[in-house]
């Protein structure tokens, strides 16, 4: 059996399984001697391909080999990865559907030239899973069609790593998690391959019904391909808001520990400018005079109506006095009260920090200006931050800001966090970079919150 053209085909089945199978799994964690482990597994599993018993041709009997070679690179996987196994599945999975969707494309172009042509029963898809003979075989196919067969493998191969491929590798790992979601992908695909096998040892003849199926293939390929990077964004979903919700903890006990110091300082400072005005009464001294309006400095809070977000505009005051950074601030905070406290910090928190961080960059100390409102009337919120920025500022597909610093996947987390807050609480967000100035504006209704807690007073 080694040398019929099903024989021959098992090979080619291999190697292009080992070839995708490895451009994949390229971001799993490697083993020791990683290069011999996988020429290790890739010869082993082309010597098994080629050697795999076929004592009968019919669907069942080639769906299981198929299946098995399958198996058996995932087991050889093993040997070259330190991943758990779904991770190998799944990498395995999206190499086998990869190759499965190329192969049905070129059967749906090779089935519908042999009906022009009336060749009905000279199809190369059926001669590839029968017992003919190798020498028959290379005698009947010719150079157009072996270069159709190359041709239509590297445009579908492209086609997807460059929609389904940069969904996986932008991830720096692939701990997946989600195994229902994989599960049946992996059915649809198993149920996929058995019709495929059906069509080719049952069909006497090409027909459109043939062509049908093979666009039912195809597109069960793009479903399973579709599914399997919903597994990989909601992992990076999830990755994000479990970071989000410890950064927003981080932000929440930081600016409480920042309130209690604020209450000490102002305590303190109200008790030294009794002590100076009393000396001043007796004795002129500018000294005395430069001390007290120092003084004024860390003893002046904002006053908006809302405690969190005093807190968040008096630190940030303070740091923007501390640097020449001109802050124009006119909040009233009173409406925040539907907001969840931890939200609020991180809302405000991070609008001032980007905003401090775009204009110290500038050396003209007059650009150094941040324009901040607050207005609240009935049930809304009005927001409205705007600030110079230097350089060019790009956006990403959801309209949000591409952070300019170099390790993209540690930062940027802070309009991302804006906009999970406005997101939640039923708000809009309006991000706008023209003629050298950013503005931020965000509009939130009372009682829009997801949770459906909110609570207007």
């Amino acid at each position: 059996m080694f040398f019929t053209t099903l024989g021959l085909y098992k090979i080619l089945y291999m190697a292009e399984l080992l070839l995708t199978f490895f451009l994949y799994a390229r971001k799993l964690r490697r083993r020791d001697r990683f290069a011999l482990r996988v020429a290790g597994v890739s010869a082993a599993g082309l010597v098994v391909a080629a050697f795999f018993p076929v004592p009968v041709f019919s669907w069942w009997y080639t769906s299981f080999v198929f299946t098995a070679l399958f198996a058996l690179l995932l087991g050889g996987a093993m040997l070259c990865f330190k991943e758990k196994f779904i991770s190998i599945v799944y990498c395995g999975l999206a190499a086998y559907t990869t190759r499965h969707a190329a192969f049905q494309v070129f059967g749906f172009l090779r089935t519908g030239f042999d009906m022009l042509i009336s060749q009905a029963n000279d199809t190369l898809i059926y001669s590839l899973y029968g017992g003919a003979d190798v020498k028959e075989f290379f005698s009947d196919i010719n150079f157009v069609w072996a270069m159709l067969y190359v041709g239509v493998y590297l445009l579908v191969y492209s086609l997807i790593f460059m929609f389904f491929g940069k969904r996986i590798w932008r991830n720096p790992d692939l701990k997946i998690k989600n195994s229902s979601l994989l599960l049946l992908s992996g059915i649809i695909m198993f149920v996929n391959v058995l019709l495929h096998s059906i069509l080719v040892y049952e069909s006497d003849t090409v027909s459109v019904y043939i062509l049908l199926i093979y666009v039912y293939n195809i597109m069960c390929c793009a479903f399973i391909f579709y599914m399997m990077s919903t597994i990989v964004d909601m992992k990076q979903l999830k990755q994000e808001l479990v970071l989000l919700r410890h950064l927003g903890e981080m932000e929440k006990q930081q600016y409480e520990e920042h309130s209690r110091n604020m209450e000490l300082i102002n305590m303190r400072c109200h008790d030294i400018k009794h002590q100076i005005h009393s000396r001043m009464f007796e004795k002129s001294d500018d000294y005395l005079r430069e001390l007290d309006e120092l003084i004024n400095v860390y003893n002046t809070s904002v006053k908006t109506g809302n405690r969190e977000l005093d807190i968040i505009l008096t630190q940030k005051s303070l740091f923007c006095a501390k640097n020449d950074i001109s802050f124009d601030c006119v909040a009233d905070g009173s409406g925040l009260s539907f907001m969840d406290r931890t939200d609020i910090y991180s809302l405000f928190g991070n609008i001032m920090d980007n905003a401090i961080e775009s204009v110290i960059k500038s050396e003209n100390v007059d650009r150094r200006v941040i324009d901040f409102s607050v207005r609240s009337e009935k049930n809304i919120v009005a927001v409205r931050v705007s600030n110079y920025y230097e350089g060019e500022i790009r956006f990403d597909s959801h309209g949000l800001p591409v952070t300019t610093k170099t390790d993209k996947e540690l930062h940027g987390y802070g309009m991302k966090s804006i906009s999970s807050i406005v997101e939640k609480y039923g708000g809009d967000l309006d991000i706008t970079a023209k003629d050298g100035i950013f503005s931020v504006g965000i509009i939130l209704i009372c009682g829009n919150a997801d949770a459906g807690a909110a609570i207007c007073e």
